[in-house]
């Protein structure tokens, strides 16, 4: 069941990242936990050829914020963001890509813009992009 309190979701399609998505998270997670806002990570997996799986699990297992979308088979990211924005529980939806260089800078513009006002508004850093989506139909 989805928490209707939650004012953020964040949104990270994730395949074959088993070496690198649980520092990612854990430093997402410590980021948001000083926004003062309810949150959800929602990782989105089409599934992984390394120990991503298993990852994923410890981490959903770990954390409460922290939910799985399994889809059926590889569609690619483009369709797991899609998945994942339908599947967010948040007021306010941020999605990002696989890469994850410079995310918190990027984070704190889309915060940023968020309070000013900005229904849909997007970060782009070289490969890594966010895009926010708030109030807004899914």
């Amino acid at each position: 069941m989805i928490d209707t309190d939650i004012q953020l979701s964040f949104v990270l399609p994730v395949g074959n990242q088993g070496g690198s998505v649980q520092a990612f998270v854990r430093g997402l997670i410590a980021e948001a936990d000083g926004l003062d806002e309810t949150y959800e990570i929602v990782l989105v997996t089409d599934g992984s050829s390394d120990e991503t799986e298993a990852v994923l699990r410890q981490l959903a297992d770990d954390y409460r914020c922290v939910r799985i979308l399994e889809l059926s088979r590889p569609f690619g990211a483009d369709v797991a963001v899609t998945a994942g924005v339908e599947a967010a529980g948040g007021e306010v939806v941020i999605t990002f890509d696989r890469r994850c260089d410079n995310w918190t800078a990027l984070l704190g513009q889309l915060l940023a813009a968020r309070r000013d006002g900005a229904e849909v508004a997007e970060a782009a850093s070289n490969a890594t992009k966010w895009n926010m989506l708030a109030g807004v139909d899914r």
